[in-house]
């Protein structure tokens, strides 16, 4: 997949600053930051699915004690 972003000049002088002291490239920076973001994204789901989780399983024992 190609992602093609549209940045402000200062934005893409940061991005550019942070990849050169991270020593890798733009698009190995771009890159990294894509995986975090998914993987926060994935991290956020999986907690709103623990959290229904343990509603329901809150929720049946209730349903059990009446």
């Amino acid at each position: 997949m190609v992602v093609e972003l549209d940045l402000s000049p200062d934005c893409e002088a940061a991005l550019r600053s942070a990849a050169q002291q991270a020593g890798c490239t733009v698009d190995e920076t771009v890159h990294l930051a894509i995986e975090a973001f998914v993987e926060q994204q994935d991290l956020e789901q999986w907690r709103a699915a623990a959290r229904q989780n343990v509603a329901d399983h809150a929720e049946t024992l209730r349903l059990l004690g009446e």
